[in-house]
């Protein structure tokens, strides 16, 4: 989350709209509807967040590799 915008959302109450923030994406208003509490998680629930994590890098890294792949094997000419 961008720096200005998270310390905004997290000193609001509940209930209440910000002033205008400014990020590299723009400007923004925000409004907490909600907060949750921060609740631990299970060394089950947690090692279940981590290998799924884990497969996903796994994956993009495969990806990465087969495409990486392809380009050294493609001839591409450019005509003009």
């Amino acid at each position: 989350m961008v720096r200005n915008f998270e310390e905004v959302a997290f000193s609001l109450p509940v209930g209440t709209i910000s002033e205008p923030v400014e990020t590299q994406f723009g400007f923004h208003l925000v409004l907490v509807t909600d907060r949750e509490e921060d609740v631990p998680l299970t060394p089950e629930e947690a090692r279940g967040q981590i290998v799924a994590f884990l497969k996903q890098q796994a994956g993009s890294e495969r990806l990465k590799s087969w495409v990486e792949a392809l380009r050294a094997r493609a001839n591409i000419e450019m005509a003009g």
